[in-house]
């Protein structure tokens, strides 16, 4: 038994000699990786597609343990498609892990390949996976930057007016572009027909637009640049779209008349729509130039008005004048009238009324006081020596004495109303108050003859 311990304890000592004669292993070092590789603002992938890469920002890469700079260098390289070497400047910083690489102004719309060399060591021996990153690069958008229109600059967002009518509209690019680029892109337009305009080259990145013919004035023009020219470019480009609004041409028109002539021609032509546009059975003025057979009767008291007017300009003879009094007299002694009242509308011809709305089919206070109005200032302006003159004031007399003006005050009330209809009676309910073009209704009624209204209706119903 202590033959065998013994020999156990040896064999303990011999197993711990051996074990302590081994050398002690060594830490193997960590794997130098990338943590970022970036290009102004936007981070490249390698396993992605990297598009739109600017041309003129250096590249950064970030590794996770410290490099020198001379093995990067010699580790990291960038080529163009056809293989060709870029030339890189390097320079480091935040203990040789963050490299900044520099390089001359890229090519647009190009592919480039960046590669970090497998054989690239960290400091501390640290081993790398070789890394590819391929990337294309940006294409710089063609920019409208300055628009002048006859040396003054234009914002195509504001309202753009006074504009001469021989323009020369000049386009400032930030690009090379030309003339011929340009015209099979670009509109001017009136209303929605072309314009014809001839374009020219100031330089290789401005052009100048001219029209064909002078513009005609205080008219809308529409400038469009299709953005499909990128089509042709090979650049983006946003368009273009600008309204100007071209000056009045200030040079006479017609001969240039007197003040006295102007007027003489603006109540002559004032005149002549009575006077042509009349209705032809009764005289009476129409509504508006679709109105057909209806004819109004308020607007025929100015068109009385305008045909004293004409008589004494001498627009028509006073024979002519007085023979369409007449017309007009006979018309409305047979028209329908509402205790003495004529409606608002009335039936050119057959003198019935003509309902303005629903329940206007009756009689209208107001525009009787403009037609009582035309006829009595008519009744003045004739010659009561003249027997044919004197029966058109009598029969004027007799229209204007049977108007029942005190009858509108709708059973004695003191105030006079508007509309009374034989199928509605008072429906319209309306009030003649305030001052407006209803006050010359309360001047005819205070002062006729066979039907006056008190003050107090003027007083308390109209004032």
């Amino acid at each position: 038994m202590r033959y065998f311990l013994l020999l156990l304890l040896s064999g303990l000592l011999f197993f711990q000699s051996c074990k302590d004669d081994e050398p002690e292993s060594e830490d193997k070092p960590e794997n130098l990786t990338v943590t970022y590789v970036r290009v102004g603002e936007q981070v490249l992938s390698s396993s992605g597609d990297n598009q739109d890469v600017v041309i003129d920002e250096p590249i950064e890469i970030r590794f996770s343990h410290s490099v020198a700079p001379a093995e990067a260098a010699k580790s990291i390289a960038l080529s163009g498609a056809d293989g060709q070497l870029v030339d890189l400047t390097f320079s480091s910083v935040n203990e040789d892990k963050l490299f900044s690489i520099s390089h001359p102004v890229l090519a647009e719309n190009s592919s480039y390949t960046l590669s970090i060399s497998g054989s690239l060591k960290g400091v501390n021996n640290e081993s790398f996976e070789e890394q590819v990153y391929n990337f294309t690069t940006f294409i710089t958008p063609l920019v409208l930057e300055i628009i002048k229109i006859n040396g003054a600059k234009v914002d195509p967002s504001d309202r753009i007016k006074d504009i001469d009518r021989n323009p020369q509209i000049d386009f400032y690019f930030n690009g090379s572009i030309s003339s011929d680029d340009l015209s099979g892109y670009t509109l001017l337009r009136n209303n929605g027909s072309p314009v014809g305009f001839s374009l020219s080259q100031i330089d290789d990145q401005a052009i100048s637009l001219s029209p064909d013919q002078t513009l005609d004035d205080y008219e809308k023009f529409r400038l469009t640049v299709s953005s499909n020219i990128e089509n042709r470019i090979g650049r983006p480009f946003e368009g273009l779209d600008l309204e100007f609004y071209t000056q009045l041409d200030s040079t006479p028109k017609f001969p240039q008349i007197s003040d006295a002539e102007l007027l003489t021609k603006i109540q002559q032509q004032t005149f002549r729509y009575f006077w042509d546009f009349a209705h032809p059975a009764s005289g009476m003025a129409r509504e508006r130039d679709t109105s057909g057979e209806i004819v109004t009767t308020g607007g025929s008291g100015f068109g009385v008005m305008a045909l004293i007017i004409g008589m004494e300009r001498g627009f028509i003879t006073r024979e002519q004048g007085v023979i369409r009094l007449h017309k007009i007299v006979d018309f409305l002694a047979s028209a329908d009238r509402f205790h003495g009242v004529w409606p608002h509308w009335l039936n050119g011809t057959t003198g019935e009324v003509q309902p303005f709305s629903t329940y206007d089919d009756g009689g209208d206070l107001v525009e009787t006081s403009f037609m009582a109005a035309g006829l009595l200032a008519a009744r003045q302006y004739l010659n009561a020596t003249d027997p044919d003159e004197n029966s058109l004031i009598t029969r004027i007399n007799q229209l204007v004495e049977t108007i029942e003006w005190d009858w509108y005050t709708r059973d004695g009330q003191n105030v006079l109303y508007w509309h009374w209809s034989p199928s509605h009676g008072w429906e319209m309910d309306m009030k003649i108050q305030g001052y407006n073009e209803a006050l010359i209704t309360y001047v005819m009624a205070a002062s006729s003859d066979t039907h006056p209204v008190s003050a107090d209706v003027y007083h308390e119903g109209g004032a």
